[in-house]
């Protein structure tokens, strides 16, 4: 996930309003895009999505005007930045590739380091099969980026890819090597926020003890700072970790934290949490509120180029389903996530699956 800004918005405004008085409107341009990202990543209400889409967008032709290359290169990001947020990663991965070439011409080093992230995790959670997103990752740690804390968040997003391969030892090898890069570097928000990286790969191990045991200090550490745009998919993920270790109300009350942290754009986050709270609703007796937030989650899933996103909330409607007795309809719905699963290359997954479609209800 992108980094979250500290930023005051406040300058930003102050600065835009000088620069259109005074007719500079690139810089107007440029104030009004970072005032945009600061609001796009912060805790003020609302659905900042589409409106920084429209702002980005409407300051690209200015800036084509004057050769602005590096502004070009933080418009095109934060479209990118939006698009990803909404689950949209082939649009995504386009945006950052626009982002990428002209912060290139802008020979703006630490730019092209955070386009690399950016497009590392469009290849990690987008359609980019396995092997060729493992590929593509590789390459850009074997390339040199010049940049630590970009290659330690690269390293991490490889580690999820090699879990999904069912290859564990190097993929916690990997995000132990990003993990440390990042403490290292003094990252306090990012070494925090690399808890996700943990737990999905610990998911995929399904080793939960060790997941809920090395990410507690992280989660509470975001708790503490009062972030949320990282703490909403730790304590989702989280939930499901408790969850799987058979303790339904501690997972009830991180779904809720989950609920409360996730911003209205924020498509993953959204159904992840709805995802996992419904089969602890149905082994409640709560079967048809389980179902219908079950099913909310699919949804949302369904309008995103998210595979794992599809095919896990696909899996957690079967789990509802056969909580609720309806086993027919719980190995169709399995079967389809299975599908999801093979055509993505996470053959962890899709073996998981398979062995609990097979499993005598």
């Amino acid at each position: 996930m992108p980094q979250q800004t500290s930023l005051n918005p406040v300058l930003f405004d102050e600065a835009q309003t000088s620069a259109e008085q005074t007719g500079k409107q690139r810089i107007a341009a440029s104030a009004q895009l970072l005032r945009m990202r600061v609001r796009f990543f912060s805790s003020e209400p609302g659905d900042w999505s589409d409106a920084t889409l429209r702002t980005a967008e409407k300051a690209i032709p200015l800036f084509e005007a004057h050769g602005a290359h590096s502004e070009l290169a933080r418009a095109w990001r934060l479209i990118g930045l939006v698009h990803g947020i909404a689950a949209r990663y082939g649009q995504s991965t386009d945006a950052v590739s626009h982002s990428m070439t002209h912060a290139r011409l802008a020979k703006d080093a630490r730019l092209i380091a955070r386009n690399a992230v950016g497009l590392a995790s469009s290849a990690l959670l987008g359609p980019t099969p396995v092997p060729q997103a493992i590929a593509i990752c590789e390459q850009m740690i074997a390339d040199g980026l010049g940049d630590r804390q970009a290659e330690s968040k690269i390293l991490c997003t490889l580690a999820q890819l090699r879990a999904m391969t069912g290859d564990f030892v190097q993929g916690r090898t990997l995000y132990q090597r990003g993990r440390a890069m990042l403490r290292e570097l003094g990252q306090g928000l990012n070494a925090a926020a690399n808890g996700i990286d943990v737990l999905q790969v610990e998911l995929l191990a399904g080793d939960l003890a060790s997941a809920e045991r090395e990410v507690t200090a992280d989660f509470a550490f975001l708790e503490r700072a009062g972030e949320t745009f990282y703490l909403s998919t730790m304590a989702a993920l989280l939930s499901r970790v408790v969850r799987d270790l058979g303790r339904d109300d501690d997972a009830l009350i991180l779904s809720r934290i989950a609920e409360g942290a996730t911003a209205a754009d924020d498509v993953e986050s959204l159904a992840l949490w709805q995802s996992v709270r419904a089969p602890i609703l149905a082994r409640a007796g709560r079967t048809e509120e389980a179902e219908s937030l079950a099913r909310s989650a699919v949804e949302l899933s369904q309008k995103s180029d998210a595979p794992q996103m599809q095919a896990d909330s696909l899996s957690e409607l079967a789990a509802v389903l056969t909580q609720a007795g309806r086993f027919d309809e719980a190995r169709r719905i399995t079967e389809k996530a299975i599908a999801i699963y093979q055509l993505k290359g996470d053959v962890v997954s899709a073996a998981r699956s398979a062995r609990r479609a097979q499993q005598p209800f």
